[in-house]
């Protein structure tokens, strides 16, 4: 039925990092120290096999050097730039948009008209891109809400390298191509946001008091993500991503 279609389209967003997760509640349940070390670095492919301690301190150097890699020099994680299918492969009416940023970057997106009165601004999770989120395109347009996806930059279609704070410009092109070409009031939109969507839809309400704001199976922050799956590294010191949902949502006027 339509939950379960829903629970099924959010499920490819539900993970911000490739690969099994090791979370802080496994280590309560009694791993030890080395073994969570061990498997966290045989879900980076860091290792193979078990080790003897010397193994493991030699390991654990290149661990942390894997671990800086990815919390510092990699962009955000994201499938693939083609587009798999359009909406009209699900018998939905569209218009693909075409946007430029405040900064000039190019962004590609889809409007799916609806027939209500409602927008509804859907900022996606970090996997895939707007292409991989038909289920929940369908779902919005059988409830009447006029729907906006677009990709953030580095996604899809969209242009330029993804960045934190160009993500959050992203959104903002998203809510004027809503309000200016679209015509819609501010009290007539929904922002929802998607895992790694949550924090920046959380900070776009922040600012623009929409109808509501929707979030899905998103994150208080990044490095406290972070934190929980790898709980014996410093995530927080070295995070370069901070995405800082709940510190967004305090400054939320509108229904959450």
């Amino acid at each position: 039925d339509r939950h379960d279609r829903h629970r099924q389209a959010r499920i490819r967003d539900d993970r911000l990092f490739a690969g099994r997760r090791q979370t802080g509640d496994d280590h309560a349940q009694g791993t030890d120290g080395a073994g969570l070390i061990v498997e966290v670095a045989r879900d980076l492919g860091v290792v193979e096999q078990a080790l003897d301690p010397v193994s493991l301190v030699e390991a654990l150097v290149r661990l942390e050097l894997e671990f800086r890699r990815e919390l510092q020099a990699q962009p955000l994680r994201h499938l693939d730039e083609q587009i798999v299918a359009t909406p009209a492969d699900r018998g939905l009416p569209y218009e693909a948009v075409d946007l430029k940023t405040e900064d000039g970057v190019e962004l590609h997106g889809w409007f799916v008209a609806g027939g209500g009165k409602r927008a509804l601004l859907f900022c996606h999770g970090n996997a895939g891109n707007i292409s991989h989120r038909l289920e929940s395109l369908e779902i919005f347009h059988q409830l009447g809400l006029n729907t906006f996806i677009f990709d953030y930059r580095g996604y899809g279609k969209s242009k330029g390298q993804t960045t934190e704070i160009g993500t959050y410009r992203d959104a903002e092109s998203a809510w004027q191509f809503l309000t200016t070409q679209k015509g819609f009031a501010a009290d007539q939109i929904i922002v929802f946001g998607r895992s790694l969507g949550g924090p920046i839809a959380a900070q776009l309400a922040s600012r623009k008091n929409p109808a509501a704001l929707i979030l899905e199976s998103t994150f208080t922050s990044l490095p406290d993500l972070g934190a929980r799956l790898y709980p014996l590294f410093p995530v927080r010191l070295l995070s370069r991503f901070r995405y800082h949902t709940a510190e967004y949502i305090r400054g939320v006027a509108c229904p959450v």
